[in-house]
């Protein structure tokens, strides 16, 4: 930075110039500028952005992706009103409300996914982050925090949730005999009714117990199955022998197709009841 002006010296008039050297600054304000970019790029990225309500006056901030969350032009400014009114809605109001005062009273932070009502009248998941900022008189001046779009993952979820709603209402009310067992060692997680009735035991007798526990398999048989698993990948129209409630024996036409339950591996298996022909063979 240079600064220069006219002065007399021993008669005569001359130029003094005085320079700075900047270039420490410069070069933190350049990082700063890049760090900012950097910062906002990750934010524009993850959909996530800050806001700030101020407690003690009107200033209040919203970052655009704020803004584009609640679909509002950032050009025409911070919304005036009762906010909770305006972008909550109904069912969410009193957690919310709930949330800024305990951090105006306690100085906590909160945490809480939920839905807010866009400007066009359609609803978004996002996922609010806030703290009080405290002077240091101790006043609670503002609440801070950032805001993230979940709605896409929320969506899948629910999505998840109606297919997964769906199959467990088929897999009652088929009339074939059904169960799920874990891959890892053969537990029953969940049988159906229709399985209930062929093998005469409750659900609450069997889920969380192998079929060898039960005694509706010796354990040759439970082993020569593994084996056969264990050859073919899978089980399409095997053979079996199971003792139902009271020890009589079935002969069944076993099927078992590998299935994800959360993280575990499981096997969905049914039943054709073959007893009445192998009887009359």
């Amino acid at each position: 930075f240079l600064s220069a002006r006219i002065v007399a010296f021993n008669g005569l008039r001359c130029i003094l110039a005085d320079f700075q050297d900047f270039h420490d600054e410069v070069e933190a304000q350049r990082k700063l500028e890049e760090s900012n970019a950097l910062l906002n790029a990750a934010c524009r990225i993850a959909t996530i952005g800050p806001w700030e309500f101020s407690t003690e006056s009107s200033k209040s901030y919203w970052s655009e992706t704020v803004y584009g969350l609640h679909g509002r032009d950032p050009a025409a400014g911070m919304p005036a009103g009762d906010y909770l009114e305006t972008y909550i809605p109904p069912q969410w109001r009193d957690r919310v409300r709930d949330n800024w005062r305990r951090a105006l009273r306690e100085r906590v932070s909160w945490t809480i996914e939920m839905q807010i009502l866009r400007e066009d009248g359609s609803r978004r998941w996002v996922r609010d982050t806030g703290e009080p900022v405290v002077a240091a008189d101790g006043r609670v001046v503002a609440l801070r925090g950032v805001m993230q779009d979940i709605d896409a993952e929320r969506r899948s979820q629910e999505l998840q949730q109606e297919a997964n709603a769906r199959f467990q209402r088929m897999f009652e009310l088929t009339p074939v005999p059904m169960g799920i067992s874990r891959a890892a060692d053969g537990v029953f997680l969940e049988v159906n009714a229709a399985w209930q009735a062929w093998s005469g035991f409750r659900r609450e007798d069997v889920v969380g117990k192998t079929a060898t526990e039960m005694e509706m398999i010796t354990p040759e048989g439970r082993a020569a199955l593994g084996a056969f698993i264990r050859t073919a990948g899978m089980v399409n129209a095997h053979e079996a022998c199971y003792r139902i409630r009271g020890g009589e024996e079935r002969h069944v036409i076993l099927s078992m197709r590998s299935v994800e339950i959360g993280s575990e591996s499981c096997w969905l298996f049914v039943l054709h009841n073959m007893t009445e022909t192998r009887q009359a063979q």
